[in-house]
């Protein structure tokens, strides 16, 4: 199954528009009157002269462009400004439109001020989502992995914190405050792609998560439009599993008996629910 990580890592720290007037924000303002953007410019707008945002509408659209942007916001970084990787054609519509309000919801994902856990301003999304929960260790990534087709997208809090935080290929490091915000930035800049019509093109999305109570998994199901799929795990499984993960050098045996037991304790039922209990 093929990852669909970024292949950037996104600087999640960044506030969101509170330096639109500093000198910094000044200084790359400039770089758009040099000549070297200008020629930079035209020779995008050579390669791809029709819009790439319209083009991936569905029904796709075709429109002449007359903008270039960056496709990673730079935000004051020369390397991404001067990429010509970095850069795409769109009309003015579309940047006006769709992606400067994709930019500005980045921008406020990123300062944290809302719910990173779950967001308010999650919406249905352009393809069918399926949300995977369970207690730790229920094998909810395994589940995913033997359902998921070639053109599904998975999204899984614990993918992305080992791609960020570690040290060597498989190791699950523990994390600490600000390492558990940034990664719930990143996956909910994830899900907001969901929400554009770019992502009708994506088979299913799955969104692998614990989320022990029925109300919860119903907020999901609700803004998505997404099915709830629960692993109902027991226990002791789990337990055992967690112990086999630490003799492969997890370090989060501890936490991760506590959650177990935690989960079960608050688990509650949802109409919504496909329930699956999972083999040991």
């Amino acid at each position: 199954m093929p990852s669909h990580a970024p292949s950037y890592k996104p600087n999640l720290n960044i506030p969101s528009t509170q330096h639109s007037h500093s000198a910094e924000s000044e200084e790359w303002q400039r770089w758009y009157k040099l000549g070297r953007w200008v020629r930079l410019r035209q020779v995008q707008l050579i390669k791809q002269p029709l819009c790439e945002e319209c083009k991936r509408q569905t029904p796709r659209r075709i429109t002449a462009a007359g903008v270039v942007h960056h496709i990673i916001p730079h935000r004051g970084n020369a390397d991404l400004f001067w990429d010509g990787d970095n850069l795409e054609s769109v009309c003015k519509q579309c940047h006006d439109s769709s992606i400067q309000s994709r930019e500005r919801m980045s921008a406020i994902v990123r300062s944290g001020s809302i719910s990173l856990a779950r967001p308010e301003w999650f919406s249905h999304a352009y393809c069918k989502v399926n949300i995977v929960c369970g207690p730790p260790a229920a094998g909810k990534s395994t589940y995913v992995k033997q359902h998921a087709g070639e053109r599904d997208r998975v999204i899984c809090f614990d993918e992305i914190a080992q791609r960020r935080y570690s040290r060597r290929a498989g190791e699950r490091p523990l994390l600490s405050s600000s390492m558990i915000n940034d990664t719930l930035r990143e996956r909910n800049l994830l899900i907001a792609d969901l929400m554009h019509p770019s992502a009708a093109g994506i088979g299913t999305a799955w969104i692998i998560l614990t989320e022990p109570r029925g109300e919860a998994r119903r907020w999901w199901c609700a803004k998505l439009n997404a099915q709830s799929i629960v692993l109902l795990t027991s226990a002791q499984v789990c337990h055992a599993r967690i112990d086999h993960d630490a003799q492969q050098g997890d370090r989060r045996v501890a936490s991760a008996h506590s959650f177990v037991d935690q989960w079960w304790m608050i688990y509650t039922s949802s109409s919504k629910d496909l329930c699956l209990p999972c083999p040991a």
